[in-house]
């Protein structure tokens, strides 16, 4: 049994890559609903709920993993020179997708797109198997044991790490892996996707110099130095991958000294910050004629019980700006079968078994 009782759903390991030089136990925050900066608020408090992970050993092998961290990250690509372990981008697509899942803000966009099914469905909420029964422990817990599922659908991205010698410092928060996919977003004119889709995007700052990027090499085409670096040179850059930042943070941003916290740029995204994560439809059943259904889209409130049909859809940041390192190749390439799967990468439909067509986008 864990005897942990203060347990962090962003490491203290992870935070520690923007604490100043001179103490690694504290971070500058800013907190969003307040308007408040702290200067050196300590690590040990933040991102942190009383046994958020349950009462047994999932938060050893939590820390376990959070160890590889400290070892092939803090101590091996944060080190000076970097360190580059064998496999450590394989490390980082497991590592990015569990720490997407395990936040407080997960937590709550999980919640909330269970609570939008139940509703649609007309399952009661006092019904014992109604999300409205679960803990918010119940659902980190199931989404830490679907991790290793969802990183199948990300294994073919390609990981590369990004040096910022911009001069505009990284800045991360409380909600720090950033899916986004800009073909979908500025192409498709679609804020609503999934982990397989053409053009994935995956973003994590890892210090105020240092970041990674898991993309899809069939979409994107990064000015690389080398196989696995990149090097950010503009200011503008930076700040376009800060605002990813801004639009995924639930309360506080993180920063190694608040000279590194564009308080007007924050202002200036603040308007595009995601206040409804899940969207829904209901397409209710009004006849069949000649073999054919027929559905007509009605108010979710106003929809009666009875056969209908239900799609839920997630939205994802939708920034303003992207950064320049990170252009579309030409042609962009996707794989589609005409279905509601869409636009996938070959990898996706390989894994789902489904005959698709390869098509320039």
């Amino acid at each position: 049994m864990s005897d942990r009782k203060n347990q962090h759903f962003v490491p203290r390991v992870y935070l520690r890559g923007f604490a100043p030089s001179d103490n690694d136990k504290v971070v500058g925050l800013y907190n969003i609903r307040r308007g408040l900066f702290v200067d050196r608020a300590p690590l040990k408090g933040q991102c942190s709920r009383d046994f958020f992970h349950g009462h047994d050993d999932l938060e050893t092998t939590l820390g376990e993993i959070e160890g590889g961290y400290g070892s092939w990250i803090s101590r091996g690509v944060l080190a000076d020179p970097p360190v580059l372990v064998e496999a450590v981008d394989h490390f980082l697509r497991f590592y990015m997708m569990l720490q997407y899942m395990r936040t407080e803000y997960a937590v709550m966009r999980m919640r909330s797109q269970y609570e939008l099914m139940e509703k649609m469905s007309h399952v009661p909420s006092d019904d014992p198997g109604s999300s409205f029964q679960m803990t918010d422990t119940d659902f980190v817990r199931d989404s830490i044991r679907a991790t290793p599922e969802f990183t199948r659908y990300i294994d073919d991205l390609k990981c590369v790490f990004i040096r910022n010698e911009s001069g505009y410092p990284f800045v991360t928060c409380d909600d720090p892996v950033v899916f986004t996919n800009r073909v979908m977003i500025q192409r498709m004119r679609d804020d609503s996707f999934g982990f397989g889709g053409c053009g994935a995007l995956f973003y994590m700052p890892m210090s105020p110099h240092m970041a990674v990027l898991l993309y899809d090499r069939d979409a994107y085409a990064p000015p690389k130095d080398s196989k696995d670096w990149l090097t950010l040179k503009k200011p503008a850059d930076a700040r376009a991958f800060n605002g990813l930042i801004f639009l995924k943070a639930k309360e506080n941003i993180y920063f190694q000294t608040s000279r590194h916290f564009d308080r007007s740029h924050f202002e200036e995204v603040s308007p595009n910050r995601i206040d409804k994560w899940q969207m829904g439809t209901v397409l209710k059943k009004v006849e069949s004629r000649a073999g054919e259904e027929v559905y007509e889209r009605v108010d979710l409130d106003a929809a009666p019980p009875g056969e209908s049909l239900i799609a839920l859809s997630v939205r994802h940041p939708k920034p303003s700006a992207w950064p320049s390192v990170v252009p579309f190749r030409r042609p962009i390439v996707g794989y589609t079968n005409g279905s509601a799967v869409g636009h996938v990468r070959k990898a996706t439909a390989a894994m789902g078994d489904y005959d698709v067509s390869k098509v320039r986008l």
